[in-house]
């Protein structure tokens, strides 16, 4: 029998070409046949057919003698162009081999015949012979039902295939057509048909398959029953592969594919075993499949790039898929492969109903992992940095207890949209670079594990819902960023990252958050309900508002901003801010922050002069606390405190019950450019405990005020240190007791200059209203003004320096033994002066223009002082000053005299008026000038001296007993000398020249002066200056 079991073809350099025509004679060196039947159909060609006997011995199976074959209707010589057909019978076990040393070049090849017995049809690759075939039936394993079962041919020799497509196939047969040579393919393609149909065998090519042509493997009626081809060699052709109708290609060994395009349909399957080979695409339908065995890896992409294509099939097997390339590839299939994903470049996208499941998922630096309605089951997902996994919409599950999501850029809903819904156990880990939920009906949610990422952008508006676990916030440059939408977050955030707000919507944050980055709010609202633990910035701009109703604090050295109308809300827990160069700042018009009930405290701890804690309020900017504000509350801190309005515009600092200004350390506020600080209770200066307070209250509209007390070195036995000045039309409004080292041990210094105005409503310098404490000391300086609306007391600790401006009180104490008042300029008015009063320079001016001043001690003013007197009329108290000392009028200085309009114009004295300007005790010497308004006509001014009063007389000229009149009496004091100039030609002229004037009637002290009395007498229409010289 004929029965052809193998065929092989040694010497193999190309296995990928069409195999056709033999094109010269044959020179067979070596052939070995054993009962195969090896037929090429091509019907136009004559048909050559092995006839030779069935000797075992090889002479008559020698192959190069022309008589062991039959052509056409007789034996002859092969030649090219015929068809070869192996037919003979042979017995089991038979060699036949001849030596073939050119090139053949034949139609098509067929293998017929019974009982395979494994023959050889070998070429002399050594010599350069090959085989070319040059139709499209090439080699045809073709067997009878019961025929050639199970019989394996060969053929072992380099191939070329000269036809546009040559057909590998198998029939009726389940032995394998082995192809050990190379195959060229010439630019043709190879369609390889191993056919299980009829019972066909399979296709093993284990020679390279080179050329620029392309393989095809299939069925030729696309039955199920497809076969396998198998590639155990390294193929380089150039064309794609295309794997259809129910057949398998199989890599195995050293197998591989070229790097070129691979398509899977109609039940097509890859098969891979043990190795990595790289595709440069892959395409295929819904029934697809690639199967990957024992840690095989397919690589979409490599050297021949883009590595992408669309398929629809499944993959599986314990081995692994690897993206590269920039083009995309779309999975729509079921990808089960246990040894995992690697996405290196380029997006892999699982899109529709695909799944991706098995193994872990990587994706590298450049790598894009797309999720587009599919599904993506894993134990781990890993997205490293410059990666990013672009979650579109479906689902991710995590497998296991202890799965990682680990991603660089991670993007939801960025086509569509997205809800991503991470739900592992706790224990469970979730790390990103970059997550991004972009749009409004986008959403993530983590309901345990921890979550760690770089940045969560949801700035477009998606949603994040944190039900539990934890979201780690891993890099400092970046964080959670989120967008339009409201949103709860229920877990917390830990790590070193930041959260944005963004966009309209409230972010509410209720869980217990540890972050060390930033917190930012651009739009919208960040609600606080939970808990912010030492975020290290806090920043709130146009539009954003932050809203706290738990708890929020500062990492050490951290900064808070509101800018451009940004504000914050901040319920009722305390704030503070602590740490070298920590900050607040408030700026711009509509900034605001509004503060609860709980402390606001501005460097609790640390800060340094050359790098203190701030707190900037400016250009218009407001903070509000309703409860307490404590600049500098703990040893050992400095802090530094700027109010500061902007073009009109009034900054505003309010504590809605006290301020504290260095208390148990050192602080420095500053209010400037009509800023206001306002306290609805106390402001304390300089607090126990070693505080060290400095305020400064400068410029036009500036304001410093209290509702309560103003305390300066609240001490407390510890030498607390407060310093207040006030100057360039800066203004402290204190509406209780304003105190100037108000416990034992501390010191209060307030100085008022340069415009500056302190209204309160008592002073107390040394102590308080009720006892002598701390030192303290009240400078007055040019320009400056006081106003207390009931009294000023200086301690015996105490010291008043007024060297300028007005100091306008109802009430000065100076009784205390050891106080000091050092008045050397300005004006004082005063209601009463308790105790001795002595006035080196400035002015007293009695009253309340006009009125009474009562001093209940002695009155010393000295040369520079100015008694200042106000007449109105002739009504003590009301209409004109009157200054009552209890005690001794030491007078010296200068007595100032002026009219003033009480309503029914300036008042004019007529003659005889007389106004008793100050009583006392005792007085002594008398005023060393006199400054008068000129009197009308030719009335003048006489000041007539008392042992205790002073008082002023309106008359005529030459009236020298003051009787309002002139007449002999008056002669006759002029004769007795008791005229101004006794006997002096002056005055007898005056009396000469106003003889006869009559004044309406007077009441006079004394006709003639008394001998203890001195007159002056002031010329009618002369301001005269006593010291017997009269001048204008």
């Amino acid at each position: 029998m004929n029965a052809f079991a193998q065929l092989k073809i040694a010497g193999v350099s190309s296995l990928s070409q069409q195999i056709g025509k033999i094109a010269r004679r044959v020179l067979w060196t070596f052939i070995v046949i054993g009962g195969v039947h090896l037929l090429l159909f091509q019907s136009a060609a004559p048909a050559a057919t092995w006839t030779g006997a069935s000797d075992p011995l090889f002479g008559s199976a020698n192959w190069s003698n022309p008589f062991n074959w039959e052509l056409n209707a007789g034996p002859g010589t092969l030649i090219g162009g015929d068809n070869v057909i192996f037919a003979e019978a042979l017995p089991p076990g038979f060699r036949s081999h001849s030596t073939v040393d050119s090139i053949i070049s034949i139609d098509w090849i067929s293998f017929r015949g019974s009982v395979g017995v494994d023959p050889e049809f070998v070429v002399n690759a050594a010599a350069g012979a090959k085989i070319t075939l040059t139709t499209e039936d090439g080699v045809n394993l073709f067997g009878s039902f019961t025929d050639l079962h199970e019989a394996d041919q060969t053929i072992n020799a380099p191939i070329d295939l000269g036809n546009s497509v040559v057909k590998f196939q198998t029939q009726y047969t389940e032995g394998q057509l082995r192809i050990t040579g190379n195959v060229d393919l010439k630019g043709n393609e190879l369609y390889a048909i191993p056919d299980r149909l009829l019972d066909g065998g399979d296709i093993l090519i284990s020679g390279r398959i080179s050329g620029s042509g392309s393989l095809k493997v299939g069925h030729l009626f696309g039955n199920s029953l497809g076969g396998v081809l198998s590639l155990t060699g390294t193929n380089d052709y150039s064309g794609p592969t295309h794997i259809t109708d129910r057949a398998v290609l199989a890599l195995t060994g050293s197998g591989r594919l070229p790097d070129t395009d691979l398509t899977i349909d109609n039940f097509g399957s890859l098969r891979m075993t043990g190795m990595t080979d790289s595709i440069r695409s892959l395409n295929g339908t819904s029934t697809a499949s690639v199967l990957l065995l024992s840690n095989a890896k397919l690589v979409l992409g490599n050297n021949g790039i883009p590595g992408g294509g669309s398929f629809s099939g499944n993959i599986s097997g314990a081995g692994s898929l690897e993206k590269r390339g920039f083009a995309m590839l779309t999975l729509r299939g079921i990808n089960s492969q246990t040894g995992g994903t690697i996405v290196r470049d380029g997006i892999l996208a699982v899109s529709g109903n695909g799944q991706l499941s098995g193994g872990d998922v990587h994706v590298q630096a450049g790598g894009n992992l797309r999720l587009d309605g599919g599904t993506i089951s894993t134990g781990n997902l890993d997205v490293n940095a410059g990666g990013t996994f672009d979650f579109q919409s479906g689902t991710v599950n995590l497998l296991t207890g202890t799965s990682q999501f680990l991603a660089g850029d991670v993007r939801v809903g960025t086509n569509g949209s997205g809800t991503l819904t991470l739900d592992g156990a706790a224990s469970a880990a979730y790390e990103f670079s970059n997550l991004i939920v972009n749009n409004a009906d986008d959403t993530l949610t983590v309901k345990n594990g921890t979550t760690t990422v770089n940045t969560v952008d949801n700035s477009v508006g998606g949603t994040l819902n944190f039900t539990g676990g934890t979201l780690n916030l891993a890099d400092a440059s970046g964080g959670l960023i989120t967008g339009a939408q409201d949103e709860t977050l229920l877990g917390s955030l830990t790590g070193v990252g930041g959260v944005t707000k963004v966009g309209n919507g409230t972010l509410r944050l209720s869980g217990v958050s540890t972050y060390s980055g930033p917190t930012s709010v651009t739009g919208g609202e960040l609600r606080v309900v939970g808990s912010i633990n030492d975020t290290s910035a806090v920043s709130v701009v146009g539009g954003g508002l932050l809203t706290n109703q738990g708890v929020l604090t500062l990492a050490v050295g951290g900064s808070v901003s509101l800018s451009s109308g940004g504000e914050i809300d901040w319920d009722n827990s305390e704030f503070s801010v602590t740490g070298n160069g920590a900050s607040v700042t408030i700026e711009n018009p509509d900034s605001q922050w509004t503060h609860g009930t709980g402390d606001f405290q501005i460097g609790t701890t640390a800060g340094s002069p050359g790098n203190p804690i701030t707190l900037d309020i400016l250009d218009g900017a407001v903070l509000d606390a309703e409860g307490r504000i404590l600049l500098s509350d703990v040893a050992g801190s400095h802090s530094e405190t700027t109010v500061s309005g902007f073009n009109g515009v009034a900054s505003h600092l309010k504590a809605g019950s006290n301020l504290f200004v260095g208390d148990q350390s050192v602080a420095v506020l500053t209010v400037s450019s009509g800023a206001i600080v306002e306290a609805v209770g106390d402001i304390q200066i300089g607090g126990w405990d070693e505080g060290d307070g400095t305020v400064l209250v400068t410029g036009n509209s500036s304001q410093l005020i209290s509702g309560g007390h103003t305390m300066l070195g609240d001490g407390n036995g510890t030498s607390g240190i407060g310093d207040l000045t006030i100057a360039n039309g800066g203004t402290v409004q204190t509406d209780q007791r304003a105190m100037l080292g108000s416990k034992p041990g501390g010191t209060g210094t307030a100085t008022v200059n340069a415009s500056g105005i302190w209204n309160a409503g008592s002073m107390y310098v040394g102590g308080t209203n009720t006892e002598e404490a701390g030192t303290g000391m009240l400078e007055l300086k040019p320009e400056g003004e006081i106003n207390v609306a009931t009294e000023l007391k200086v301690w015996g600790t105490g010291t008043v320096n007024f060297s300028g401006g007005t100091l306008d009180i109802a009430t000065l104490d100076v009784s205390a033994a050891g106080s000091t008042f050092n008045m050397t300029g300005g004006r004082l008015e005063v209601e009463t002066v308790e105790g001795d009063l002595t006035v080196v320079g400035g002015t007293l001016a009695p009253g309340e223009s006009p009125g009474l001043t009562t001093i209940t001690g002695d009155f010393n003013p000295q040369t520079a002082a100015t008694l200042e007197i106000e007449i109105g009329g002739t009504m003590a108290e009301t209409e004109y000053d009157v200054l009552d000392v209890t005690g001794t009028a030491m007078l010296d200085g200068i007595l100032n005299l002026s009219f003033v309009d009480l309503g029914s114009g300036t008042f004019a004295p007529t003659a005889g008026d007389t106004f008793e300007i100050l009583t006392a005790a005792s007085v002594l010497g008398e005023f060393d000038t006199v400054t008068v308004p000129a009197l009308p006509g030719n009335l003048v001014w006489f000041v007539n001296y008392a042992a205790t009063s002073v008082e002023l007389v309106s008359t005529f000229a030459g009236d020298f007993d003051l009787d309002g009149d002139v007449d002999g009496r008056d002669f006759l004091v002029w004769q007795r000398g008791g005229s101004l100039i006794p006997l002096s030609q002056d005055d007898l002229t005056a009396w000469q020249t106003n003889y006869g004037a009559i004044a309406p009637p007077l009441a006079v002290s004394a006709a003639v002066p008394e001998p203890t009395s001195l007159l002056l007498v002031i010329g009618a229409t002369l301001c005269c200056v006593y010291r017997r010289c009269i001048t204008r």
